[in-house]
């Protein structure tokens, strides 16, 4: 009956080691899987940031294309305007120099 009694004892107390021992592996579990995911979590927020910054550097580089296109397409439409503007006055002005000079004679 002792033996019996021990027995049941000593399974009650290895049950219960085994209980606080599966208990803190369950903690550790816990910590490392938070730990990962919090690693994750950075990991991810880092590849965020790259991205975000690189379609930023896209943007920026297309808008300064078409901001150069568009400088340039206006300083041709200026510089036609200006040589048309230049060829009237260089007309009208060998007009009045001609008449200047056939009158003179």
């Amino acid at each position: 009956f002792q033996a019996h009694s021990r027995a049941i004892s000593a399974q009650k107390k290895a049950q219960s080691e085994y209980k606080a021992i599966i208990s803190a592996v369950i903690v550790l579990q816990s910590a490392y899987r938070g730990f990962q995911a919090r690693r994750q979590f950075w990991l991810l927020r880092s590849v965020v940031k790259i991205q975000s910054a690189f379609r930023a550097y896209i943007a920026r580089k297309s808008f300064m294309q078409v901001k150069n296109a568009t400088i340039k397409i206006q300083a041709s439409v200026k510089m036609t305007q200006v040589r048309k503007y230049y060829r009237s006055l260089k007309k009208a002005t060998t007009y009045v120099q001609r008449r200047y000079r056939a009158n003179k004679l």
